[in-house]
């Protein structure tokens, strides 16, 4: 009412008016509302794990929102203080910035431009702002406990357990939704930035084939981590036997599985080599697994004193004092020959009923002392042995 008044005071009304977001931005007024608001909020739900993570989330992109906002509404003002009547005549390389095309830039289309252009980009930084909020919502909190967790039901309560353990349909979920979340910011700012999807697509596929040729690998491993999760062989925690490795399983990714060797060692192994092998999850069975492999030389004799000495090495695991009472299946010597060097590998499926983990260690050193003095009985010289 003012500024139609008084024309005049057009230019110092908007530049008050733009201060007053700039101070709220400056004194932090709506991020302390917000903050107290939300807070007050966790205090009345604080029964509810899932609610008070999802208000915890929120206190900072929330602030954020409010924030970029004040930005839009102060910079919008200011760039309104320009007088009606004001114009400027653009050099003949510049006038591809005027909207109509005359050459000449008035103050209502560098307005009307500049709201156009703050207005997408706005709308881009809460989409972004968004997407990281629900990101870090759909993760489980730090402090969530699995006795918590099975006191009370839930979709989102057996999603989280899902996520926690690193198994089952929760993770194909989870990538889901993650990608849905980046796809939906990233079309945002495409749209602020006036490129076409369908254009983005285009070149995508053609560099997606060729990426694709160049990446079987990674995608065979990401396909069979997918397979992994959703048939879920073994978990976070769980002892398996897979190819020559074994120990306990301490991360389940979309390209490779961590495990934990009985020494301290951690290997990685792709999860494409994992599906494409046999893998025996040894803490959903009561049976444990004894298996060690022995590199030798053979002397002269050649193969009757191999055949002679894998029968020697049956006959000794079924009589092992060690072993005795607590075979499940006849033991095993197998001979094998790789890289020009032969050795032996030794397997034995123990109760696991009688026998647990701490009891394996010290029955595997007993019996494969066994073994190599048979073995160096036998005229043959033991890899790593003089």
């Amino acid at each position: 009412c003012v500024v139609a008044f008084n024309p005049a005071l057009e230019f110092p009304v908007f530049v008050v008016l733009s201060l007053l977001p700039t101070l709220c931005l400056r004194f932090k007024v709506f991020e302390a509302s917000i903050g107290r608001t939300l807070r007050a909020l966790k205090v009345l739900t604080r029964r509810s794990v899932v609610i008070n993570h999802i208000i915890e989330t929120a206190i900072q992109p929330l602030s954020r929102a409010f924030e970029m906002t004040l930005v839009f509404f102060a910079s919008n003002l200011l760039v309104n203080a320009t007088p009606n009547n004001w114009s400027i005549k653009l050099p003949s390389h510049w006038v591809f910035l005027d909207p109509n095309g005359d050459g000449i830039l008035s103050a209502l289309e560098i307005q009307g431009g500049f709201h156009k252009w703050s207005q997408g980009l706005l709308l881009a930084v809460l989409a972004t702002t968004l997407g990281r909020w629900l990101l870090s919502a759909k993760a489980p909190p730090a402090h969530y406990e699995d006795e918590a967790a099975e006191s009370e039901r839930g979709v989102i309560r057996r999603y989280w357990m899902g996520l926690r353990k690193g198994r089952g349909p929760a993770m194909v979920i989870d990538l889901f939704l993650s990608l849905s979340i980046v796809a939906a910011t990233a079309l945002e700012w495409l749209k602020f930035l006036n490129i076409s999807p369908q254009t983005v697509l285009t070149f995508g596929g053609v560099g997606g084939l060729a990426l694709g040729l160049a990446s079987q690998t990674v995608v065979g491993n990401v396909v069979s981590g997918l397979l992994l999760l959703v048939t879920q062989p073994f978990a976070i925690g769980d002892k398996i036997y897979t190819g020559e490795r074994q120990g306990v399983v301490k991360g389940i990714g979309w390209s490779s599985t961590k495990i934990e060797e009985d020494d301290g060692s951690i290997v990685i192994i792709p999860n494409q080599s994992v599906v494409d092998t046999d893998t025996v999850n040894l803490s959903l069975t009561q049976n444990r697994m004894l298996t060690f492999t022995l590199p030798f030389r053979v002397p002269k004799g050649g193969t009757d004193t191999c055949r002679q000495l894998l029968a020697t090495i049956k006959t000794q695991l079924k009589t092992h004092p060690a072993l005795e009472g607590i075979l499940v299946e006849e033991p095993d010597a197998v001979l094998d020959y790789e890289n020009s060097k032969p050795s032996i590998t030794v397997e034995a499926v123990l109760d696991g009923q009688v026998v647990s983990d701490d009891d394996l260690a010290p029955i595997k050193s007993d019996v494969l002392i066994s073994v190599m003095d048979t073995i160096r009985a036998a005229g043959c010289k033991i890899g790593g042995l003089t």
